[in-house]
């Protein structure tokens, strides 16, 4: 997975984790969008990846904890959008990061599956040693 921010502008954000962040996180990432020239569509699905990203976050690293520090970085390259988002919270092992079967019809779980759907390249980092860090590439 590409992933050289050397070469490129970057914007930070640091949310807190409250669900109330999440709709002005999704703004941000529209701005952000909107200046890299994504088209609509593009910019919805992005959206969708990184809200997905921090609920699972909020919920899971942070287990519902909402004063925990969550950032984003976003890498803008000339053919490409990185995304970075990065908790301190609870690991997570790699195991239990999956896509469930969609027949397995449920009311949660599929947050995953979305994500990997709406980014064209998604990668976790758990090298860190608290925490973890999603990546998210979108092409224009």
């Amino acid at each position: 997975m590409p992933f050289s921010p050397n070469d490129s502008e970057i914007i930070r954000i640091k949310i807190p984790s409250h669900p109330k962040y999440i709709s002005r996180l999704r703004n941000i990432v529209g701005e952000v969008c909107d200046k890299v020239n994504f088209d609509t569509q593009k910019t919805q699905e992005l959206k969708l990846a990184v809200n997905e990203a921090v609920n699972n976050i909020i919920q899971h690293a942070y287990e519902g904890k909402t004063n925990k520090a969550i950032f984003v970085y976003f890498y803008i390259f000339d053919d490409r959008l990185e995304v970075a988002i990065r908790d301190y919270g609870k690991k997570v092992s790699p195991e239990k990061i999956k896509s469930r079967d969609l027949d397995d019809v449920q009311d949660h779980g599929i947050g995953v599956f979305l994500m990997e759907q709406f980014a064209d390249e998604m990668a976790f980092d758990f090298t860190p040693s608290v925490g973890t860090e999603l990546k998210f590439i979108k092409y224009r």
